[in-house]
């Protein structure tokens, strides 16, 4: 059994995991013995146990908001004669806490109808309320509603009573925002407890109707001061951080600091009113909104309609084209003009429309919109731009059936200013000298480039902007990037001169207007525009037309290329092969009252909160679909987007646990295990991290134990977050990794939020992409409690075995930061052995460059034999006797696991181990990569076809070779998860803003992509030459490849260095290149990479403690690591700990100890054995231990027997 201290739902006391896995509180809060039976027990039965005790604590805030629920629940129905649905009880429940917020969702699922009984659920208990509305026939329209539901008497009035009326009383005004506009002053003598917004975008037209607003729910003019402080404060500390100017970001923190306590201060939260927005789509951006984010705690975002149900289909761009596709379809259509045509060709297309007989209007104003909804105009234009009024402002999933784009949507860029962003300047640089046009980019320059800091990149940003002004290398790389930039336009504007268009990767070039624009794909717009024509309607989608009427065929083939990375099930087709009467007959269907039913909404629509390990993990899944909401919580964000899931919607949040939310005690028991004649009983509690030094720790104390500082994170927050957005949502999906680390951690969200969740389910994926999120979701199982018992159990071992080591290490050296551990140590035995070995072998090495790679090494003990041979190299050089020719069949390696990515990477990119990983897990939580601690080398079907596409993409299809490597595991190997390369993915980053990449990331990324599309590739065939070398009196074999015959994967991975100058010459001298002697040794000392293949072959370690192993023992102070060849050097500290446990606890140093706990956790794992009967079986490991060091060292070193009295004495 596991005990969790501090985590009891009412009391905060400790609980065990039998009452937290039945939703029940601790035994002193329900001293009832029989509910430990029970599986769950009824939040009623609870409540009324703990209100006939007097036991009632924390949990009380949770009953209230249940208890609240249900009495709205009622009224609701009394109403209006329905059952809330699933979605509307989870916007109630935020409402009746009286939060602020905002209901983004489609069209279709209840937001006005809940919106307009909450309003008057207010009204009747009291409240003011005010109820915005964009137009006045929707004012008319909610007056209706209102009146029909209203059978209490509740004072209702619109914009054309509200002045004639007495509203010192409860009320509900519905006005229009033109109202407000012309009555600032009637409004702000209103102080209202409810506003309700139907339309966000027209509140966030003027900063004056936003302060209105919150002066009406109570904000004072202090607090908006306050606010809008806080936000110029942190877009000045933004700007300071990307300048380097440390003082000025001191300066601002402090600031920043100081203002967020006076705004805290400023506001009555008992008194503050409440502000609720629907929308189906969200446009919140500037300045207001982070007003909003800073006073209410929300942020409005932008969801992108991923859900949708849509023929696509292209054809040619002309009018006689556009006259007959209209003429044929059915139902309303709405016309994207694309940007560069601009708002004068819509106009003039509406013209032509209206000659052609057509029901056509321009879409400049609301009144336009309202005309189609009324079926006045049944074809409406406007420019395609992802905030235009057309884009978002319409959802009528009965009139518009159809989108058509004319002309491919698009941005278009100044080149000039694209060659001032690095980014593009290094894209644009390098795709330019692959057309063989005379044009070389300087490849240091580049390459400096790619390798910048996301600071210094900001940075440079914004000092080729003359935003800020830079010294030193930045300095040299303006002046660099602007002179090549002069080159860059030149060669362009050359080759434009006398060519329509250039196209360089995913950028169309050409001449408009006398200067030289570019024109990328406007992917989101396209998207979001083509989503009017498929809704939500009746619980399904209903189906769209999407026409594009292309005017470049090469950005048609980059926007389907590039649509693809959003919508990976996008296919466009030729008009032409589409039979439109078919298409026309299933959107009739579609729009049918008789497909769908507003209860199926009820099981159609839901809540859901989606738990993941970290912060950018959760703002990854949420970008997914769309620009997110964000929620605040305190400090804390929860990022809010809509997930399509087959027939469902998820309206999600999504959260981070950052990391473990508990582990094990350190103030009681042995090591945070209690003892007694039961066995083990493992002690977890949150855990506290220190904002100052970043120090984490368990202990129950105010200030951290290293620096001292208050200023402390503790997961006991997250967890009450957790909580109440469990209690919110219809299904918690915990989607922690895909290990035993993360199935613990899915673990402890389940026990911790299981007394406020509905319905909890544990979602794996191996990638962070939408499709495996969506599959995930699907195939939702519950918590493996093997795989947690296993990591329970390597988590106990390592502090018994580690912390009873370290204390012996830390008394004998008396050295406070000393530790060991089974796998740690063993790994520093292997080094300090082989050190010995290279010291008693050391000499001289006479190293001969050949070739280009390729050396010969020649060892001698004496240096002046050393010295004399490499004369006779560099006067005679080196004789080479062919001994034969061989032409071989290589074969491509197979994909990356974690052990081959660390060797890999560790021989290649020269980076410590602990760095690779995390540049790893930066590229998996992006969902550029899969899951990254793997041991299987098995490629997926979805991850051949990633290979075919790219492959494809390339020309390169011919080399295609589908290879799965090995069967279906648990896990899959470490590959990209779309068809891009590292130069692509460089560009992709441009857009993806949240992608903050660093060079080492690219490079990562690059060696792992290659690697993976070369497993999918056939075979190379290559000629060797095979020589004996003579050198002195010495003779060495050598094996040259020559030529190569067919080229196969060597194409994207190879590390051959072809040497074609050696001819067919059976006996050749060779001058070497370059001739040198060092010290050095018989054997060679051990490296990152070797050390990790030894834990694999070995059997020591997993995929999740490779990298962590070696790191500890260069934390501790035992390894050193040298920088250019990445060797493991001991310390004397290291040598001297490791002759101490070697001598006295010879088990800790050995693999045999560490062998045997792995298996113990795989009997574990498999339920081959106990969680209790594993645990009982470490004990006597720790004994052992602490039995050595007793005898050996003296009992005053190891503090005797202290916490195994109670055992030892049973």
């Amino acid at each position: 059994m596991l005990i969790y201290s501090g985590l009891c739902p009412n009391c905060g006391g400790d609980i065990d995991e039998v009452r937290m896995r039945s939703g029940l509180p601790c035994v002193n809060c329900l001293p009832i013995d029989e509910t430990c039976e029970v599986p769950h027990v009824s939040r009623s039965f609870i409540r009324d146990k703990l209100l006939s005790t007097h036991r009632l604590g924390k949990y009380l805030n949770f009953l209230d908001v249940e208890s609240e629920l249900e009495e709205f629940s009622r009224f609701f129905n009394k109403v209006s004669g329905k059952e809330l649905w699933s979605i509307q009880r989870t916007w109630a429940r935020r409402m009746i806490s009286n939060e602020s917020f905002a209901l983004i969702a489609p069209t279709g699922v209840g937001k006005t109808t809940l919106l307009l009984i909450y309003s008057l659920y207010r009204a009747v208990n009291g409240g003011k309320v005010l109820y915005i509305v964009p137009t006045r026939e929707l004012m008319n329209h909610v007056h209706r509603v209102l009146s029909s539901y209203n059978v209490f008497s509740v004072k209702l009035v619109t914009s054309d009573s509200i002045k004639s009326s007495e509203l010192s009383s409860n009320f509900i005004a519905i006005v229009t925002h033109n109202f407000i506009h012309r009555n600032k002053e009637l409004i702000s003598s209103l102080r209202l407890d409810v506003v309700a917004v139907d339309d966000f975008d027209a509140l966030l037209k003027t900063s004056s109707i936003v302060d209105l607003i919150l002066k009406c729910i109570g904000v004072s003019d202090e607090s908006i001061v306050h606010a809008k402080k806080l936000v110029s404060l942190k877009n000045e500390l933004a700007f300071a951080r990307y300048s380097g100017n440390d003082e000025l970001v001191s300066r601002l923190r402090e600031e920043l600091f100081q203002s967020s306590l006076s705004l805290v201060k400023s506001i009555n939260y008992s008194n503050l009113g409440q502000l609720l927005i629907a929308s189906a789509t969200g446009r919140g951006r500037g300045e207001r909104v982070k007003i909003l984010r800073e006073l209410l705690g929300f942020e409005v975002g932008a969801i992108s309609d991923y859900l949708r149900n849509l023929v696509e289909v292209y054809s040619e761009f002309n009018d006689e084209v556009l006259k007959e596709l209209l003429s044929k379809l059915v139902g309303g259509t709405l016309i994207f003009v694309s940007k560069d045509l601009g708002l004068n060709h819509s106009k003039r297309l509406v013209s032509t429309l209206k000659e052609w007989g057509f029901k056509a209007a321009t879409a400049t104003s609301r009144r336009v919109l309202d005309m189609f909804r009324e079926g006045v105009v049944d074809v409406v234009v406007g420019v395609a731009t992802y905030y235009g009024i057309l884009t978002r402002g319409l959802d009528e999933p009965l009139r518009v059936y159809n989108t058509v784009f004319v002309g491919i949507p698009k941005n278009e860029f100044y080149l000039d200013n694209m060659l001032l962003n690095p980014r593009t300047f290094v894209y644009i640089s390098t795709e330019l000298s692959k057309l063989g046009s005379g044009f070389t980019v300087s490849e240091d320059l580049i390459r400096k480039l790619r390798n910048l800091p996301p600071k210094k990149f900001k940075a440079l940003t914004y000092a080729l902007r003359d935003l800020i002004e830079v010294d030193g290398q930045l300095l040299e790389l303006k002046e660099e990037v602007l002179n090549a930039s002069k080159v860059v336009k030149e060669v362009i504007s050359d080759y434009l001169r006398s060519n329509p268009k250039l196209v360089l990767g995913d950028y169309i070039l050409k001449y408009r207007n006398g200067r030289v624009v570019v024109w990328s794909p406007d992917i989101m717009t396209y998207i979001q525009a083509s989503g009017r024509s498929s809704r939500l309607y009746n619980g399904l989608m209903t189906l769209g037309l999407s026409v594009l009427l292309v005017d470049d065929l090469d950005l048609l083939n980059i926007f389907i290329r590039k649509l693809r990375n959003y919508v990976p099930t996008a296919n466009i087709t030729d008009l032409r092969r589409v039979d439109l009467d078919e298409v026309k007959k299933k959107q009739v269907e579609s729009r049918s009252v008789r497909l769908g039913t507003s209860s199926s909404i009820n099981t159609s629509v839901k809540s859901a909160l989606v738990v993941v390990e970290s912060p950018t993990k959760a703002k990854t899944i949420a970008s997914m679909f769309g620009r997110p909401g964000r929620r605040y919580l305190g400090e804390y964000v929860v990022y809010e987007t809509v997930i399509p899931v087959d027939d469902k919607v998820y309206v999600a949040s999504i959260a981070s646990t950052f990391g473990h939310i508990t582990d094990l005690i350190v103030d009681e028991g042995l090591h945070g295990i209690r003892l007694d004649s039961s066995g083990l009983i493992p002690v977890y509690t949150s855990i506290k991290k220190c904002f100052d030094c970043g120090y984490q720790f368990t202990s129950k104390v105010g200030e951290c134990p290293r620096c001292g500082s208050p200023r402390l994170r503790d997961s006991i927050k997250v967890i009450d977050i957790l909580r109440k957005l469990a209690q919110e949502v219809d299904t918690v999906f915990i989607a922690t990794d895909p290990d035993d680390e993360g199935e613990k951690i899915a673990y402890d969200v389940f026990l911790a939020v299981t007394p406020f969740a509905r319905d909890i389910r544990r979602v794996e994926f191996h990638e962070v992409t939408r499709k495996a999120l969506i599959g995930a979701i699907k195939s939702s199982r519950d918590i493996d409690l093997s795989r947690v018992s296993a990591q329970v159990v390597r988590r106990v071992d390592d502090r018994l075995v580690g912390f009873e080591v370290s204390n012996i290490l830390k008394k004998y050296f008396n050295k406070y930061w000393l530790g060991g551990g089974r796998v740690q140590t063993p790994v520093l035995s292997w080094v300090v052995n082989n050190y010995r070995k290279y010291v008693d072998g050391r000499g001289y090495n006479v190293v001969i460059k050949l070739f280009d790679k390729y050396y010969l090494t020649i060892f001698l003990k004496v240096r002046d034999e050393a010295l004399k041979l490499a004369e006779d190299v560099r006067r005679n050089g080196v004789k080479l006797v062919r001994i034969y020719d061989d032409v071989r069949i290589l074969q491509p390696k197979p994909p990356l696991t974690t052990d081959e990515l660390l060797v890999e990477a560790s021989n290649i990119l020269k980076l410590p181990a602990t760095t690779i990983m995390k540049l790893a897990q930066d590229l998996f939580e992006l969902g550029l990569i899969t899951y990254h601690r793997t041991d299987s080398t098995h490629v997926s079907s979805t991850g051949i076809e990633v290979a075919r596409e790219y492959l494809t993409k390339k020309d390169l299809q011919a080399l295609f070779k589908p290879r799965s490597w090995g069967e279906v595991g648990t896990h899959e190997c470490i590959r990209p998860t779309r068809p891009i390369d590292a130069s692509e993915l460089y560009n992709y980053a441009i857009n993806e803003l949240y992608m903050r990449l660093t060079g080492n990331h690219f490079r990562l990324y690059n060696l792992i992509f290659n690697r993976f599309i070369s497993s999918q590739m056939c075979e190379a065939e290559v000629r060797f030459n095979s020589y004996i070398a003579e050198v002195g009196g010495f003779k060495r074999s050598v094996e040259v490849p020559v030529h190569v015959l067919r080229e196969g994967f060597l194409k994207v991975y190879s590390n051959l260095a072809i040497v074609p100058v050696l001819g067919c010459q059976d006996v050749l001298v060779v001058q070497p290149q370059d001739v040198k002697v060092v010290k050095g040794s018989e054997v060679r000392l051990l490296d990152v990479g070797s050390v990790i293949k030894m834990m694999k072959s070995r059997g020591i370690g997993r995929p999740s403690t490779y990298a962590k192993s070696v790191d500890n023992n260069i934390r501790h102070g035992y390894l050193i690591l040298s920088k250019k060849r990445m060797f493991l050097i001991p310390t004397k500290l290291g040598i001297e700990v490791y002759d101490l446990l070697a001598e006295n606890i010879p088990e800790i140093v050995s693999e045999a100890m560490t062998k045997e706990v792995e298996n113990l956790l795989e009997a574990v794992r498999s339920n081959m054995l106990s969680r209790d009967e594993a645990l009982a079986l470490l004990l006597s490991d720790v004994i052992r231990i602490r039995l050595r060091g007793v005898t050996a060292l003296s009992s005053d070193l190891v503090g005797g027997f202290d916490g195994l009295d109670a055992v030892l004495s049973g």
